[in-house]
């Protein structure tokens, strides 16, 4: 019914972007990183770029996924509570409407990739052509709920009108860096994201929703 997004499609225009975002970095700065396949093509060409350049950059990751994969290429980590600001950070999204609102965290980070993104004072959005819609009907959209008392989380949000399905690998529950499960939810008819993020947010056990409606995004695609 409802399920993560395909991280594997247009691998080829991802790195073209990829290449343009990492060419927006400046030495001496402090970076954030979001989570998913753009952004392993991302770490994969600044660390090819550091080398080359000598550049001084440190680096706040969103998820322990893209902070294992960061330190890998030997890249510098900083702790997010021991950074004051962030000059940029990069991501990418899952899907983005005629209005430039994204749906984040088809790989389970939304919670934390929202906390860099707040935290940076320029957010550059990195998106392929696939994830262009007119609006988000039907899409899937990453809730991330508290474990405890699930069910009755998931009932508030079927009284909303969405279809829901609890994320599992296997026959386990998928379980976030923060230790919570992620429910992927959908609707079919239209509906304005803003007014859906509040009724969504004010729900006691979300912990987060996978809708970002803030206006100050650079969408490079």
């Amino acid at each position: 019914m409802v399920g993560p997004y395909d991280k594997s499609q247009n691998l080829t225009q991802k790195r073209e972007l990829a290449e343009k975002a990492v060419q927006m970095v400046e030495d001496n700065t402090i970076i954030g990183l979001g989570s998913g396949s753009t952004m392993q093509i991302f770490v994969d060409l600044i660390a090819e770029r550091i080398k080359r350049e000598q550049l001084q950059l440190h680096f706040v990751p969103a998820s322990k996924r893209i902070e294992s994969y960061a330190m890998h290429h030997r890249l510098n980590i900083s702790n997010i509570e021991d950074t004051a600001l962030l000059d940029i950070s990069f991501d990418g999204a899952d899907r983005i409407d005629a209005r430039h609102n994204l749906i984040k965290g088809g790989g389970g980070s939304l919670f934390r990739e929202r906390q860099v993104l707040e935290k940076s004072q320029k957010k550059v959005i990195i998106a392929d052509e696939s994830k262009f819609v007119e609006e988000f009907a039907n899409e899937v959209i990453p809730v991330e709920i508290v474990p405890y008392n699930f069910k009755w989380t998931i009932e508030k949000i079927i009284k909303l009108g969405f279809h829901v399905a609890i994320r599992k690998i296997g026959n386990e529950y998928f379980i976030t860096d923060n230790n919570n499960y992620i429910v992927d939810i959908k609707k079919e008819k239209p509906f304005d994201v803003k007014i859906t993020y509040q009724e969504l947010k004010i729900i006691s056990g979300i912990v987060d929703v996978g809708l970002f409606i803030e206006n100050s995004f650079i969408v490079k695609k």
